[in-house]
């Protein structure tokens, strides 16, 4: 009659605490008819010495053997290597001490930026430029950048406790912050060009009962400095910092035609993707038309920027004869046949030429220059 089959298990004699047990025999059954058991998984020290014990020898006094198997067989690695961490030979003119990791990255063409503050910047532009009302919601606004939700929440975190952004707890939609605006109205108000012109724009607008705007150049597009409204019953509305593209506005194009050749090249060499059916797109149309703005004195826009919308703009020139802004007019079409615009262009030029005076720009030792 076949007896019950009793395993019993032994710890590791070598290190206390070790997973790796033997398999005693089963109890009443005789050694030879015992099967050779391999080990189960063990401790760090066994695991070296694995192949040496992998069988238990057959037999009586076993346990010793195996201990002796263990202490004399040829490791992959000797006790001491377990017990002594592994180090590598630093390579020659390398001193062996980790460096810590750079926290700044370089784009291609690029000066080195940080990686972390150019991320949050480009959350807030993303947030700034969104058309939803109320603002973007997380997943929304991680679309829009290209960035993980979670680290774009640590970011929007941050920018929250600084006043940069605003959550809406009811909607659960993120929005520029206070903080944004009065960083805004601080360099509106140390940009010396908007306060200088500000008595002439509003006298310019008093005239025609137009949108007036003074505009600058940046990185190929106009960006709005100052704006006044008209009070025609149908008039414009534009926001100070609306930006357009430098090509198909008046105000852009006037200060493109009295840029250096190779800088007006470099702008429209970036592209000219129409925005309306009127908007000029070929390189060699568009250098016509500067030079026909250069012999007038000013620009003008037919619908090349908004359908129904005409605008006239001219420049503004500083002490040193540089173009550093436009003062420009919009109209809607309505009431702006062609013999009307160039009197608005008219009107434009004198009020930018009365704020180039102010900032230094003697006309007649241009024109004799």
């Amino acid at each position: 009659m076949q007896q019950d089959m009793k395993v019993t298990f032994d710890s590791c004699i070598l290190q206390p605490g070790c997973g790796l047990v033997k398999r005693r025999r089963p109890a009443g059954i005789g050694h030879y008819a015992r099967p050779v058991r391999p080990l189960a998984p063990a401790c760090r020290l066994c695991a070296a010495f694995r192949p040496a014990t992998r069988r238990l020898t057959t037999g009586y006094g076993h346990r010793t053997m195996r201990i002796m198997k263990v202490l004399f067989a040829t490791p992959r690695r000797s006790r001491s290597e377990l017990a002594t961490p592994t180090t590598q030979t630093p390579a020659r003119g390398d001193t062996g001490v980790k460096q810590p990791m750079s926290t700044t990255y370089t784009k291609r063409n690029a000066a080195p930026i940080l990686g972390t503050l150019d991320k949050g910047l480009h959350v807030l532009e993303a947030i700034a430029g969104a058309t939803v009302p109320g603002g973007l919601t997380l997943t929304e606004l991680s679309r829009a950048v290209g960035m993980h939700p979670t680290t774009l929440f640590r970011i929007l975190a941050t920018l929250q406790a600084r006043g940069y952004v605003q959550r809406d707890r009811a909607t659960d939609r993120y929005r520029l912050g206070t903080r944004v605006l009065s960083l805004a109205s601080t360099l509106l108000q140390d940009l010396d060009l908007r306060q200088v012109a500000r008595a002439t724009l509003q006298a310019l607008c008093d005239d025609t009962q137009e949108l007036v705007h003074l505009a600058v150049l940046d990185s190929g597009e106009v960006v709005t400095v100052d704006r006044l409204e008209g009070k025609q019953t149908l008039s414009l509305r534009t926001a100070i910092g609306a930006r357009r593209p430098a090509y198909c506005s008046a105000a852009g194009k006037v200060i493109l035609a009295f840029l250096p050749e190779a800088e007006t090249d470099r702008i429209l060499a970036a592209g000219m993707p129409p925005v309306t059916p009127r908007t000029i797109t070929s390189r060699d149309a568009m250098r016509d038309h500067l030079s026909e703005v250069r012999r007038r004195g000013f620009s003008w826009d037919d619908e090349e920027l908004r359908e129904g919308v005409r605008c006239v703009a001219a420049p503004v020139f500083d002490g040193e004869g540089q173009v550093v802004a436009a003062v420009s007019i919009a109209s809607p079409l309505l009431r702006t046949p062609w013999e009307r615009l160039w009197q608005l262009g008219a009107q434009a030029s004198g009020a930018a030429r009365d704020i180039s005076r102010q900032l230094g720009f003697l006309e007649t030792a241009a024109e004799g220059g």
